[in-house]
């Protein structure tokens, strides 16, 4: 008597353990690509979110850059732009800084920089940017010696003079003025500092 088992019984046995095979392979292919997928979308989420902070930083810096116009603008307050000597009130400079006061990598005060006392240079108070965000801003003059300010020894810039120009414009005047270099630090969440310098003549 033949007790051979019929060939059908072993191709069904063959094609089971072929489909066990490539479900685990297809399962694993899935699995890799979910987790690319996450980290993928974690470091958009890292990204955006980094870049909304810097964005958040860069509108609250605003906020002295406006107090230190205020300030050159406003006869009432106090600040005299006429004299080179330093006005701490103010955090005002009435010369450049140095090469040797200047951190050459980021090229501001080497005290902006410190963490001691917020590395303020001055009396002038921190303003509350809320949040946990505070921010303050130096004024420095952009001139070699204390002295008037003149193109001797000063970065002069240009204002109009509010006469009628060709088409309409306005008359511009060359080096009339003595540049100013405001300084912004803003001291956020997590011991983050953000810096952020504005050019500006005193006339604006």
């Amino acid at each position: 008597m033949n007790t051979q088992r019929p060939s059908f019984v072993r191709r069904v046995k063959t094609q089971a353990g072929l489909v066990l095979v490539v479900a685990l392979i297809t399962l694993v292919v899935l699995s890799l690509g979910a987790i690319a997928l996450f980290r993928s979308t974690d470091v958009v989420n890292l990204q955006a979110g980094a870049m909304a902070f810097s964005m958040d930083h860069n509108n609250k810096a605003d906020l002295c850059v406006r107090r230190a116009i205020s300030w050159m603008t406003d006869p009432a307050s106090g600040l005299d732009l006429t004299v080179g000597t330093d006005q701490p009130n103010f955090n005002y400079f009435g010369r450049q800084f140095t090469p040797a006061q200047t951190n050459a990598e980021y090229g501001v005060h080497a005290n902006l920089l410190s963490t001691t006392s917020n590395g303020w240079m001055g009396a002038a108070p921190n303003i509350d940017a809320g949040g946990g965000v505070t921010v303050n801003c130096t004024i420095e003059r952009l001139c070699q010696n204390a002295t008037a300010a003149d193109r001797s020894h000063c970065q002069m810039a240009s204002m109009p003079r509010g006469g009628q120009g060709i088409a309409g414009s306005q008359q511009p005047t060359v080096g009339s003025f003595p540049a100013y270099r405001v300084t912004t630090r803003v001291d956020g969440l997590r011991g983050s500092h953000f810096l952020q310098v504005t050019i500006a003549p005193n006339s604006i």
